[in-house]
């Protein structure tokens, strides 16, 4: 089987190891990713106003926001994915409780 790859089910704590065959999917409740170390970030915007055109310029600001992490950490933008594991990416999600306010979730390895 190995240890390439795992999946994490926070819901109950429980966790899986993958060999070098396993492929990448989106499976909801779980995060998963490499064996080895891997970081998971979380970012909070806040006071940022009217967000109504933020679907239009979403797939731009994903990369951007990776963009300026990476530099920032002094990492290469391969390290850093976004929560379903696309590589050079950060999730990006309106708080729908607080006007203004965006949540980036991202991996990095």
């Amino acid at each position: 089987v190995g240890c390439a790859h795992f999946s994490f089910y926070p819901k109950d704590g429980s966790c899986k190891m993958y060999g070098l065959d396993a492929i990448w999917l989106t499976t909801e409740g779980a995060m998963s990713g490499p064996a080895r170390c891997v970081a998971q970030v979380r970012l909070t915007l806040e006071d940022l106003g009217d967000m109504t055109n933020l679907e239009d310029e979403r797939q731009v600001l994903q990369v951007e926001i990776a963009m300026e992490l990476a530099k920032s950490a002094s990492i290469p933008i391969h390290d850093i994915r976004d929560m379903q594991g696309q590589v050079g990416k950060v999730t990006m999600t309106k708080d729908q409780g607080v006007l203004g306010k965006l949540i980036l979730d991202s991996f990095i390895d």
